[in-house]
């Protein structure tokens, strides 16, 4: 591999280490969380390249908001990536592209929901994370069904083989059925993702193995938690429904799932997974009656 890395993929590494000096620094960080208002913030960050988008978004006159900000930082991720994907090539353009996948789904849902809801498309893609934008994404505010969604919109995009791995059937769009998809769409990006890896060269098998089987992990127990049967109702999903949900890769796969899926509680599930110290610590963020939000920010 070293014979051919300059040529293969040098300039896309001085890129990647020249964007460095733009980064914030330990001190630059130190003296955010001492910010009280965001204009502190504003200040602080004025020797810094975020300012440049700050001042792009935030009309002349106007105060910096949370949204505002927001928008500035995604703007300047979504410049920052795109040029490393500009000069990518082989392997590398393939793995970046995968990075962007789950925002893409995320995107996709966000959309859905928005829609389902009567919000319209102005008021949804400022929402939408910029590196899972795509042709067509504004079509989805169209479609009625799964069949739809895949026939006018998804089947050119980067997330039609999704779609075409064992997919479970959904037959019309509702906000329950839509969360639904976004659990079938990841697992197939995770389980996708982790056999490019498995391919790649150099230390990249076994180090995005771990993080892929650490990302595995937290959606089984995440999803497994979302959806416990709520007491006094029946469990609107079966354990085989719910086991087609979770991705087939990480440790926890099939032998702990199994277990998880056939427990009736949360505290059931972290009896299981205590087994596994590394995520004793985020079990007992989703303590009392499971909340899976918590368990997902403490990963």
């Amino acid at each position: 591999m070293s014979a051919f890395f300059n040529s293969d993929y040098g300039f896309s590494e001085s890129v990647c280490r020249g964007s460095a000096a733009s980064w914030l620094t330990a001190s630059d960080y130190s003296q955010l969380v001492q910010c009280e208002t965001l204009e502190d913030m504003n200040q602080t960050l004025a020797s810094s390249d975020i300012s440049r988008y700050v001042a792009k978004v935030v009309p002349a006159g106007a105060r910096l908001t949370p949204p505002l900000l927001r928008r500035a930082l995604a703007a300047s991720l979504k410049d920052s990536f795109g040029q490393m994907r500009a000069h990518a090539s082989g392997k590398l353009a393939t793995f970046l592209d995968l990075l962007c996948h789950p925002f893409m789904i995320d995107n996709v849902v966000l959309i859905l929901v928005g829609t389902l809801h009567g919000s319209s498309l102005d008021d949804i893609l400022p929402e939408a994370h910029p590196l899972g934008l795509f042709d067509g994404i504004e079509a989805l505010c169209a479609v009625r069904s799964v069949d739809d969604l895949y026939a006018t919109v998804l089947a050119e995009s980067p997330l039609a083989d999704y779609f075409l791995t064992e997919f479970q059937s959904i037959a019309e769009l509702s906000e329950r059925n839509v969360e639904l998809l976004r659990a079938q769409l990841y697992r197939a990006w995770l389980e996708a993702f982790h056999a490019f890896s498995m391919t790649c060269p150099g230390d990249s098998p076994e180090v995005m193995g771990e993080l892929l089987t650490l990302e595995a992990d937290r959606a089984c127990i995440s999803l497994v938690l979302r959806t416990l049967p709520q007491a006094g109702r029946e469990a609107t999903l079966s354990i085989a429904d719910r086991k087609q949900l979770l991705p087939r890769v990480g440790i926890l796969f099939p032998a702990y799932a199994d277990l998880m899926l056939a427990a009736a509680d949360a505290d059931a599930i972290r009896s299981i997974v205590d087994a596994f110290e590394e995520y004793r610590a985020p079990l007992a963020a989703a303590a009392g009656d499971g909340n899976a939000t918590a368990l997902d920010a403490a990963f």
